[in-house]
């Protein structure tokens, strides 16, 4: 883990169960000259920007996912190669990116582990990225291709470029108008096999939709699609709505969002009571993109391992700047996907 609300998973976790905001001005302004204000990790924004901020922020959030427990927390334990699979900003007109194998290749050789970098992949999508690599990672174990997967995903809103293209499209909360407050950072998971020893929890569905009303399309969103992919995902995990105890959403400040999640939450009749809970990966880390589902999985399975929530699972809810819509249900450790 490596994010504005801590570099370490059981701070950055901590900090979202306690709704503890990390939040401060950046050294940019908005078109009334007032600073922008925003959740950047404690990389330097002047010193290291681009392609370069995102390999050094994935590197160590990494180094921790593949630390054994019996090493350092700065250590990697060795071990055999495992695939990385990566969730990475979606192209942007203008804004060269490296190319993927390359960042796998530049993130790998500052991490201690190794990394089987044939059988890696990116997956260049923002947020909506998560569920390619969800399905890669569930090919890669089922199959015994791969015994261990590291899935994670890195972004930056703060990074100058990034933060100029949501300034001009009128998505950031400014002084003057509303919308997300930027974030960045890294988050991994380390996936294992149904009933590989240790887990934290186990990611017992996994489902996808399509949204028809989309962000640009003019009509409201009623979270049909979102909530569609839920009901999937419940029924592939064998579960009822009022089985869920805790939902995980990507809304980060902006009207759609809220109103989108708010509606599918609603389509599912979710139970009355105990009411569930309800969290933001965003509440204290800002819109984090592609890091966001990886975070989100992360926070679902400390909920549960800590006994914030006292149901049997946690929905965790995204959304993408298109159409594409998914859900993913986590439970307790009975048989594991999901690693820390």
């Amino acid at each position: 883990m490596f994010t504005s609300s801590g570099v370490r998973s059981a701070t950055a976790f901590g900090s979202a169960r306690l709704n503890l905001k990390f939040f401060e001005e950046l050294p940019w302004r908005d078109a009334a000259g007032a600073p922008v204000v925003g959740a950047r990790t404690p990389l330097d924004l002047s010193e290291i920007s681009g392609d370069d901020r995102l390999a050094t922020m994935a590197a160590r959030a990494l180094i921790e996912c593949t630390a054994s427990p019996r090493v350092g927390a700065g250590e990697s334990a060795v071990g055999p190669p495992a695939p990385l699979l990566l969730c990475l900003p979606a192209p942007e007109p203008d804004l060269p990116r490296r190319p993927a194998q390359e960042m796998l290749s530049a993130i790998a050789a500052q991490v201690g582990a190794p990394i089987d970098l044939p059988a890696s992949q990116a997956f260049a999508s923002g947020r909506g990225a998560i569920f390619d690599a969800l399905e890669e990672a569930d090919r890669l174990l089922t199959s015994r291709s791969a015994a261990t997967v590291y899935l994670g995903g890195v972004d930056s809103l703060v990074d100058r470029q990034v933060l100029d293209r949501w300034l001009r499209a009128g998505r950031l909360k400014t002084s003057t108008t509303e919308g997300v407050i930027p974030g960045e950072g890294a988050a991994f998971l380390r996936l294992g096999r149904d009933g590989a020893p240790g887990a934290l929890a186990a990611i017992a569905g996994v489902a996808r939709a399509q949204e028809p009303r989309t962000r640009n399309d003019g009509e409201p969103n009623i979270g049909a699609g979102l909530a569609a992919a839920a009901r999937d995902a419940l029924a592939a995990a064998v579960l009822a709505p009022a089985e869920v105890s805790t939902f995980i959403h990507d809304a980060a400040g902006d009207r759609f969002g809220f109103r989108e999640v708010t509606l599918a939450i609603a389509r599912l009749q979710a139970r009355a009571e105990p009411r569930p809970l309800i969290a933001s990966t965003a509440s204290c880390a800002g819109e984090l993109g592609a890091a966001t589902g990886p975070f989100a999985l992360g926070l679902a399975a400390f909920f549960l391992r800590h006994g914030v929530t006292d149901g049997p699972a946690t929905l965790v809810l995204g959304t993408s700047e298109g159409a594409e819509r998914g859900a993913a249900v986590v439970t307790h450790a009975r048989t594991a996907r999901a690693g820390r």
